[in-house]
């Protein structure tokens, strides 16, 4: 996720190269362009539900030149 040591080492490296970025976690990143928080509780059919809007509503159609996982 974009919370995680990892995961916010790599929002702040993409924000000082000018990168619009996001994350999906279990708590908002107060440092991404974007957050989709998601539940532990919720299963992995609601996980992916709230991701994918979550991320749709974010690009508003727009394209993206890479998605990167950490």
């Amino acid at each position: 996720g974009g919370k995680g040591a990892l995961g916010s080492t790599n929002i702040s490296k993409f924000k000082a190269c000018n990168w619009r970025d996001g994350s999906i976690d279990l708590s908002s990143n107060d440092e991404a362009h974007a957050n989709v928080v998601v539940k532990p509780s919720e299963s992995w059919t609601e996980l992916d539900s709230v991701v994918i809007s979550g991320v749709s509503k974010i690009l508003n159609n727009e394209k993206v030149d890479a998605v990167i996982c950490v």
